[in-house]
């Protein structure tokens, strides 16, 4: 399994889109850490609210929102109140296929535009198709996904320079570098310095830099980082905490229940023993941050 917070979504050719309802990914992991992925993501918020940091910007999305997280961009939400929407993930192959400038452009929503409740309208019944999904619904959810992609690239399709964004791409490279470096060393002895040395940043400066654009201190980010992972330790595998905590890199068995219990509100073994019927999430977890 390729470790990272560049997700490698992979998508069906046939079938080149991904739905995860967030009623079923907030009852185990209400927060999803920091990572990037080529796919285009919509984020669909229904039922209670959504914290979303994307690209140094810190978002509070209420019911009714919509957000669209473009290929390449770190991002990371945390659930509040329960959850009734879902994060839709179109392959970036495919759209790169339908729409060879699709790296040139973004896409803008505009609630006043008279599109706008049209895709709405599509976004309501591909949920309810994949809720009540039947023997063929991938086939019903072929024809709402490109009504979804239609209306976009016609209503609220921008040149990328054009785009009145917040976005920093040169923070956003720089960061998608150093998030999947982290990702992949994470249960090594990641010190602050080691990193800094790595990406030509004094320590101090580093610190600084990750702090504005992260909006979090390094070594909390690791923290959370190592938790996601030990999480799904604890809920897949039957290895002991002690053996989790040093796969997952905390200094010891001590330190991984205190963070994990700050995190998670219980200590891993109870943890492990609520999660035994709650395997969708478990899937869901592979397929968000092991798919392309």
């Amino acid at each position: 399994m390729e470790r990272g917070v560049y997700e490698i979504n992979r998508m069906s050719e046939s079938f080149p889109l991904k739905i995860f309802s967030h009623r079923v990914v907030q009852k185990m992991n209400p927060k999803i850490p920091r990572h990037w992925h080529r796919s285009i993501e919509i984020l669909y918020i229904l039922g209670g609210d959504m914290t979303l940091w994307v690209n140094g910007e810190t978002k509070n999305l209420k019911h009714g929102d919509v957000e669209i997280i473009h290929s390449g961009i770190p991002h990371e939400y945390q659930f509040v109140g329960k959850r009734a929407g879902c994060s839709m993930l179109f392959a970036y192959d495919f759209l790169k296929e339908i729409y060879p400038e699709i790296d040139n452009i973004r896409f803008v929503l505009d609630r006043t535009h008279d599109s706008y409740q049209k895709l709405i309208k599509a976004l309501d019944t591909s949920l309810h198709i994949f809720h009540n999904r039947d023997e063929f619904y991938n086939l019903l959810l072929h024809s709402e996904m490109y009504e979804i992609l239609h209306t976009l690239l016609l209503n609220f399709k921008v040149e990328k320079e054009a785009a009145p964004e917040i976005y920093s791409e040169k923070y956003a490279e720089r960061y998608k570098r150093i998030i999947s470096y982290i990702n992949e060393h994470y249960p090594e002895n990641l010190t602050l310095g080691r990193i800094a040395q790595e990406f030509g940043f004094s320590d101090e400066h580093f610190s600084r830099s990750f702090k504005k654009y992260m909006k979090i201190g390094y070594k909390e980010y690791l923290t959370r980082i190592r938790l996601y992972y030990a999480r799904n330790l604890v809920v897949e595998s039957d290895l002991t905490m002690t053996d989790i905590a040093n796969e997952c890199g905390f200094g010891d068995n001590k330190s991984f229940i205190r963070d994990f219990k700050e995190i998670y509100e219980t200590t891993p073994l109870q943890y492990r023993f609520r999660s035994k019927d709650s395997t969708s999430v478990v899937d869901y977890t592979k397929a968000h941050f092991t798919t392309n």
